[in-house]
């Protein structure tokens, strides 16, 4: 069966996107002595990080960072870079930490390191209300966890890989997502874009039968979706969906990885991390220890 792939990155926000990354150029990392962090995001994940309409960035990652710095004694500096090119930007030193809904990989381990997780979110299927796929999914589980594979897990996505055939899904380039998709619907024809808010235009304007998100992206894409946006099938969690999301960091900054380790777990244990999640999500997407 062949899988196709058809690139559809979007260029909304763009310009907002490079204007704020031209400030990364300017931003040094943090060395010894130093007590200012220079932490990157993408300003294109809402309820994670989004740009405001004067191009500051906001939500709860930023939130949570600022927080984490406080407790490490740093004044922390978030700037906006582009997702597909982030890593290596943090690899050559133009800022010093990721807080962009970044989820644990084996492959980003290769290149990286992280410190967390600090948060965890399940991904599922969206369509727009009156799509037969909807149909054809009443009867999955609520949730399924990829960590041990099961034959329940085996059989649903199967169900689903047979309802995706043919169909159009929409999922942001270069994330633990847009792998799932490739992996497990490979008779779908998949929509790359590089953002989760122009793959859910496209969703609404029926350009993608559906979307394959994380459940904060896909809030916020039925809050815009006034009820004409449906979730199906269940959510999935860990396995080949990751870890949970976490900071990336150079391979070489073993101290800031436990300074941010112990500020995330001193976070997690009295409640600020879940405060913020409530916040920002309506729900807590603390990790359990």
């Amino acid at each position: 069966m062949v899988f196709q792939i058809e690139r559809c990155v979007k260029v909304q926000m763009k310009g907002k996107l490079l204007a704020a990354t031209m400030m990364v150029s300017i931003a040094g990392s943090a060395g010894a002595g130093e007590r200012t962090l220079t932490i990157a995001s993408e300003g294109g994940l809402p309820p994670w990080n989004t740009l405001t309409s004067t191009g500051e960035l906001t939500g709860f990652e930023i939130d949570l960072g600022h927080e984490l710095c406080r407790r490490m004694r740093y004044d922390c500096q978030f700037v906006a870079h582009e997702w597909e090119s982030m890593i290596p930007a943090l690899r050559q030193g133009k800022y010093d930490a990721i807080m962009a809904g970044m989820v644990i990989t084996e492959e980003r381990l290769k290149s990286i390191a992280f410190a967390g997780p600090y948060a965890f979110g399940p991904s599922q299927l969206a369509t727009m209300l009156g799509n037969d796929v909807v149909e054809l999914s009443a009867d999955t589980p609520e949730r399924i966890d990829l960590a041990v594979e099961t034959p329940m897990a085996t059989r649903v996505l199967e169900r689903l890989s047979q309802m995706l055939r043919g169909k159009r899904i929409g999922v942001q380039a270069a994330t633990v997502q847009a792998a799932f998709v490739e992996r497990f619907f490979p008779g779908a024809t998949v929509h790359l874009y590089n953002t989760l808010q122009n793959a859910g235009l496209d969703l609404l304007a029926s350009r993608v039968d559906a979307v394959f998100l994380d459940r904060g992206g896909l809030e916020d894409l039925l809050r815009n979706g006034q009820d004409r946006v449906v979730p199906f099938g269940p959510s999935f969690v860990r396995g080949p969906l990751g870890r949970g999301v976490a900071i990336g960091l150079r391979q070489e900054d073993t101290a800031l990885k436990q300074a941010f380790d112990r500020a995330i777990a001193e976070a997690a244990a009295d409640g600020t991390v879940r405060t913020l999640s409530m916040r920002h999500f309506g729900y807590d997407v603390t990790v359990e220890p």
